[in-house]
C-alpha cells in the first residue's frame, strides 16, 4: 500500500522539532502536525535547563564527567525511583544532543556548566541553559526546521489536532487521522508515527485523574491537554510513572479559584537565605528535624 508520508511526527515542540531536523536528513517526506498555532510548545514557557555528562563545554572547562556518573546522581537525587534504564537513554544520549545544540548555536550562560538549581545539586557542575530560557532552545531549533519546511522536505500543518492513530489488523500503526484548521477531517499514512506530545496539565479532568489531586496551579501551556498520552493509550499502550511526578512546591497563589494564577514564589534554597520554616508531613511530624 502506498503511504503518504514516511513519517509523521505529532508535536511540534521539544522533541518535536528536533527529530523533524532529522528525520529529513533521511526522507523528504517528514509531515509535522501541531494542535497549536505556532511551533515550540512548552519551550515557550520552560526553563531549559538541560544536563549532559561528557559534553565539549565541560572538557574545555575541566570538568570530568560521565554518563555512569550522571545516572548515579540521577538514582540519588530521586531515592531510586527513577526508571535506571529508561533514564539511561537520555543520560548516553545528552551530551551528543547538547554539543549538536552548540553547534547550531545555542549559547549557555557564560559561567555554565552548573550543578543545578531545580532539586538537590549534581556532584559535577553539568547544568547549561540560555538566557531566554526554554526560548533559547527554541530560537537555534526554529532555524533549522524552518528552511526545511520552506525546502518541502518538510510539511508543517499547525492549528490540527489529531484525534485518531489508524491500526491495521494486526494492532500496527499506519496512519493519522486529524482535524485540520478549516475544521475537516484529513487521513494521513505513513511507514513511522511518532507521537512526540504527552503533556496532559493543561486538561484540569485529565490531570486528577493521573495525579489524584487538582491542577492547583494555572501556568501551563494551554495546549498541554493530554492528546498524545490519550493516542498512545488509545492505540494499546500503557502510562506508568505518575507517582514520580513532581510538583511545584511552596508557591502563594493569587486566590483560591483552581487553577489559580502563581503570585509568588519562595526560595527554598538555604544556602542563599536564613532558613525559618519547618516542614511537616500530614501527620504533623517534621520532615528534616534541625539539630
Amino acid at each position: 500500500m502506498s503511504q503518504d508520508w514516511d513519517i509523521i511526527i505529532i508535536g511540534a515542540g521539544t522533541a518535536g522539532l528536533p527529530a523533524a531536523i532529522f528525520a529529513a536528513e533521511r526522507s523528504d517526506k517528514v509531515l509535522v502536525l501541531d494542535a497549536a498555532p505556532e511551533i515550540g510548545g512548552t519551550l515557550h514557557l520552560s526553563s531549559g535547563q538541560m544536563s549532559g555528562a561528557g559534553t565539549r563545554l565541560q572538557k574545555e572547562k575541566g570538568y570530568d564527567d560521565s554518563p555512569a556518573q550522571h545516572i548515579e546522581d540521577i538514582m540519588r537525587i530521586s531515592k531510586n525511583t527513577a526508571d535506571r534504564e529508561i533514564a539511561g537513554l537520555a543520560v548516553d544520549n545528552a551530551a551528543e544532543t547538547l554539543d549538536w545544540l552548540e553547534s547550531i548555536n545555542f549559547r549557555p550562560l557564560p559561567e555554565h556548566p552548573v550543578k543545578g538549581q531545580a532539586h538537590e545539586p549534581y556532584s559535577v557542575n553539568r547544568y547549561v541553559w540560555g538566557e531566554a530560557m526554554g526560548k533559547s532552545i527554541l530560537a537555534v531549533l526554529k532555524t533549522p526546521f524552518e528552511k526545511l519546511v520552506e525546502s518541502g522536505k518538510v510539511t508543517l500543518k499547525l492549528n490540527t489536532r489529531v484525534s485518531e492513530l489508524v491500526q491495521n489488523d494486526q494492532g500496527t500503526v499506519t496512519g493519522v487521522v486529524a482535524q485540520s484548521e478549516s475544521g475537516s477531517t484529513e487521513t494521513h499514512t505513513a511507514g513511522a508515527i511518532l507521537i512526540a506530545a504527552g503533556g496532559y496539565v493543561a486538561n484540569g479532568a485529565m490531570y486528577k485523574e493521573m495525579s489524584g489531586h487538582p491542577a492547583y496551579g494555572d501556568h501551563s501551556y494551554p495546549y498541554c491537554i493530554g492528546d498524545g498520552l490519550n493516542l498512545g493509550l488509545d492505540a494499546g499502550g500503557t502510562a506508568w510513572g505518575h507517582e514520580n511526578y513532581l510538583t511545584s512546591f511552596g508557591c502563594v497563589m493569587q486566590n483560591y479559584d483552581v487553577p489559580s494564577k502563581v503570585r509568588w514564589r519562595q526560595i527554598h534554597w538555604p544556602e542563599r537565605r536564613t532558613p525559618w520554616e519547618i516542614y511537616v508531613n500530614v501527620h504533623g511530624k517534621t520532615l528534616y528535624p534541625r539539630r
